[in-house]
């Protein structure tokens, strides 16, 4: 396994900087399997020999320009915006013996006694978004963040493989805004809303066929092809799905940070679910 990681940050002015990362994490494996032979040749074949490969290559890049600048003494404000992507593949190869091996434990293809039996496999998923968020604090009491993101996937169809999702979030230290009683050492009111979106798996959202044969079924003829529909049937119509929620929240500690409680309330809905 291989894992690669360049990252540079360039100092365009003071409090706004841009990064760039490029990142790679690349892992092969390669296996034998091999059963001894049990019985002579005298009295059948056995034992058996496979060979498998597997290739796993993962490839990451992001560019962020970020910004953060006190405005004045009492408030600082920081924004970003960036896109990152990625692409992923995987590739397995299998091919073994059948009906066992020809010479006593000759661990080869080669030694199959009838065809070797092969397979193979090959996914990739390719994935990339656009994001920005902005926040903003006011004397280290009040605190409010906005985000905004869009993805894209291609596990969709690419006519509505894109989805956007924004939240926003806030907090209010009532204890460092107001001069509470000194049994009280931190107080705290939070909010917040947000979307997050979710995609299908891989070839999941796709209208396919499975094929198989039949084998020649006549000397000198082909192999006679065959198409059956999959169990589960995919939608090239799918929409991503959207979980909104909402959330209040209250924090406070007592007697320097001796006793504190954290209450919460929520709420969230799924739409479009992928089931």
């Amino acid at each position: 396994r291989v894992i690669g990681i360049l990252t540079n940050t360039w100092q365009i002015v003071d409090g706004l900087k841009l990064r760039g990362r490029l990142s790679t994490d690349y892992t092969t494996r390669a296996t034998s399997s091999s059963s001894t032979s049990s019985i002579p040749l005298a009295f059948g074949y056995s034992g058996g020999f496979s060979l498998d490969s597997y290739q796993d290559r993962l490839l990451y890049g992001d560019v962020m320009l970020m910004y953060n600048k006190d405005i004045t003494q009492d408030f600082e404000i920081g924004a970003m915006v960036g896109y990152t992507g990625s692409e992923q593949k995987w590739v397995t190869i299998n091919r073994g013996t059948d009906g066992g091996l020809s010479t006593e434990n000759l661990f080869d293809i080669a030694a199959s006694v009838n065809t070797p039996w092969s397979g193979s496999s090959r996914s990739a998923i390719v994935k990339d978004a656009v994001l920005g968020t902005i926040n903003g604090n006011y004397k280290n009491f009040l605190f409010l963040e906005g985000t905004l993101r869009n993805d894209r996937t291609s596990t969709m169809n690419p006519e509505n493989n894109s989805f956007f999702y924004p939240s926003v979030n806030s907090g209010f230290v009532f204890s460092e805004a107001f001069q509470l009683p000194t049994a009280i050492s931190y107080a705290k009111f939070r909010a917040s809303w947000g979307i997050v979106g979710n995609y299908p798996d891989m070839y999941a959202a796709n209208i396919a066929y499975n094929q198989n044969t039949l084998g020649v079924q006549a000397v000198g003829g082909q192999p006679v092809l065959y198409t059956t529909i999959p169990g589960n049937m995919g939608n090239d119509a799918i929409r991503p799905e959207e979980k909104h929620e909402y959330e209040f929240g209250l924090e406070a500690k007592f007697f320097v940070d001796r006793l504190g409680f954290d209450i919460s309330y929520y709420n969230g809905l799924i739409k479009d679910q992928i089931l």
